[in-house]
This record gives C-alpha cells, structure tokens and sequence, in this order.
C-alpha cells in the first residue's frame, strides 16, 4: 500500500467515528459524529457552512430538519470513503442522493448517480418524479432521456389524464411543442382541459395557444373543443387556413454500430459496409433506448464458410450480459426469414453471432 492508499484509508476509518470528532449533525432525530476539515476539503457547501460567516461554523451541532438520514449517510461516506454503491439503490433512494448531492454541490457524486438511470429504470409511474429532480438539478442528460420516454409513450400518456394532470408546467412546455410527441391533437386538448382542471392556479392560456388545431378535424373541434369556449370559431378557421405542423411517432430505427468481419476494404461510409459487406460475420445493433419487447424479425442472407454451421441471437440492456435466445442450423447459402418470439423483457442490443458464416442483416424488426 503506498503512502496515498494509506492516507485514504486513516480517513475513510473516520466516518461515523466520535473519535477526533468536533462536528454532529442531527438528521431526524439521530446525532451523526463528523469532521470539520475533511467535510470543508471535500465539499465546498461544508466549507462555507463550517467555516464561513453562517452561525452555523459557531456550534459543534447542526441540526438539519429538511434533510432525509439515508441520503446524508451516503453523503458523508462519500466524502470520507470516495464511493457510494449505487446499483442497489431503488429510484426513490437515488432521487434522494442526487438532489441532497446538487445541494451540496458534489459534481462528481451528482454525475455518478444521475449514471444509474439506466434506459429500463423510467416508467409510467416514476417518469414525473426523475424529472422533477433532473429539472431542479438542472440536469440536461437526464432531462433529455425523460423527454425522449414520454415521446416514446406518448399515446399512453395522453390518455391517463391523472398522470397527465400530474405533469409538471415546465414539462408540457417542452413536450406540446415536440413534433416527435405524438398523439391525437383532439386528445391532447382532452388531456390539457383535465391539467387545467386539476392545476387551477396555474394559467394554462400559453398551453392551449402551443396545441395544432388545424390537425382538429371540424367534426371533434364542434363536439369536443367548442363546448370549453376555448378558441372562438374564427381561431379555428384561422388555423385551418395556416401550414400543418404534423406530429410524428419517435422513429425507432435500429442501427448497426459495430460489426465484425475478415473484410479489409474501405467503404464510403459505416452504413454502406454493413449493408453491403458479404463477409460479416457478426453484427450488434443498439436500440436509441431500451424498451420491453418480446418478438424480433428479420430477414438472413448466409453464405457457408464450412458444410454446415449456425447462427445466433442473444439480446439484452448491457452491451456485456446478453442473453442468447436464438439458435439456427444454415446447412446452404441461402436467404431466409425468421421470427423469433420470447418473454417480454427489457433490450437495448441485439447481436448476431455466427460459427463460421458470412451473414447480412436486413428487415430487423422488434415489436
């Protein structure tokens, strides 16, 4: 163990150790023991806290109302330790990390638990609160990936009006204005009656003003628009006579990014060569994000290295844990179709491995 090793590990004995301590916090009712030098080296909201013109760097005990336990531990072992096991932590747990981790203005720790919102951990029930925490955090990776779920699940979204209602002003700012969120215009109007109902202090006029009535047919704008008094006839008719902005699903396109082959010739451009190279043999596709399916199609073209041999389909969301799911025996060159069928479950990759075969990939769907 070197000199450096050794001093980290002299520190890292210090956390929670009354021993030496001239600091306790109280955080729901517990007296936690620390250390004013190691807090302010480490943590720049510590050093100004502790020794700074606040009447807190006068006392030897703070007590810190609006802070959860659970999250102030794993802050503290931060700092004294330089780690935190993230991979255990339910949603709620890393919420709760990476917002008191902002407040404390711990970059590091901040971008290592905003890591653990892997594509799979976002649903339907969690989406509003990881954004709320990315927004405040101003978290703009994580903003995006909530923005990119809600696009991908936009039809469901809108049609639950109380997770819709739920939604944050901030958020439908972003989302009305996507062209890539995609649903029914008359039912977003729906959905937005229902979020004006529920957020009664809000002004939702500027919500309203974002939707594209020219997408109404007139039939639903007379039967489910003009009741709410909303938009006056002449408004309708306005917009009708205006450009239509359509709204457009969140393309999926599955694109190969790497590729294994014998092949040495230069093409024009990474998609030209997996298209059109004969001598791949294995071929790993990324999904933009993971997502459940449970059914992959495609079509094969195998030229035979050897008198017969295989082909394989694994899948997973972790490019190094794949699961094979798939096994065909290709006995000729030939071109053929497949659909393979499984449990639903999360993926992200899907790659083709090969015995000895040249294989060309086209036609992949996933559903």
């Amino acid at each position: 163990m070197d000199a450096n090793d050794c001093w980290k590990n002299k520190i890292s004995r210090l956390y929670l150790n009354q021993d030496l301590s001239d600091i306790c916090f109280v955080v729901e009712n517990e007296r936690i023991f620390a250390h004013k030098l190691i807090l302010a080296i480490n943590c720049h909201y510590f050093r100004t806290l502790l020794y700074g013109a606040f009447a807190e760097s006068k006392s030897n005990e703070i007590v810190l109302r609006q802070t959860p336990k659970a999250a102030f531990l794993l802050i503290l072992h931060y700092i004294y330790k330089g780690y935190v096991n993230c991979e255990q932590m339910s949603v709620n747990e890393s919420l709760s990390l990476l917002s008191l981790a902002h407040e404390y203005q711990i970059d590091e720790l901040v971008s290592l638990v905003e890591k653990q919102f892997k594509d799979d951990a976002l649903n339907l029930e969690n989406i509003v609160d990881i954004y709320n925490v990315a927004f405040h955090c101003e978290i703009e990776s994580l903003i995006n990936k909530c923005l990119l779920f809600l696009e991908l699940n936009s039809e469901q979204v809108v049609s639950d009006h109380s997770l819709f209602a739920s939604l944050p002003l901030s958020l439908l700012n972003q989302i009305l204005d996507r062209d890539t969120f995609y649903a029914k215009e008359v039912d977003l109007f729906k959905a937005l009656v229902c979020w004006q109902k529920v957020n009664a202090s809000i002004d939702a006029k500027n919500l309203f003003s974002m939707l594209r009535l020219n997408l109404i047919e007139p039939q639903e704008f007379n039967d489910f628009v003009r009741p709410f008094d909303i938009y006056s006839d002449s408004d309708y008719v306005i917009a009708c006579k205006e450009d239509k902005k359509l709204r457009k699903k969140v393309n999926l396109y599955i694109s190969p990014n790497t590729w294994f082959c014998d092949c040495y010739r230069k093409w024009h451009s990474d998609l030209k060569h997996i298209m059109e190279c004969s001598t791949v043999r294995k071929v790993l596709y990324e999904l933009k994000i993971a997502r459940k399916f449970s059914c992959i199609e495609f079509e094969a073209q195998c030229s035979l290295l050897s008198k017969s041999s295989h082909f394989y389909l694994a899948v997973g969301i972790e490019k190094s844990i794949l699961t094979a799911i798939y096994k065909y025996k290709v006995e000729s060159n030939c071109s053929s179709n497949h659909k393979v069928t499984f449990p639903l479950q999360n993926i992200k990759f899907i790659h083709f491995d090969t015995d000895n075969i040249r294989i060309k990939i086209s036609n992949l769907k996933i559903f």
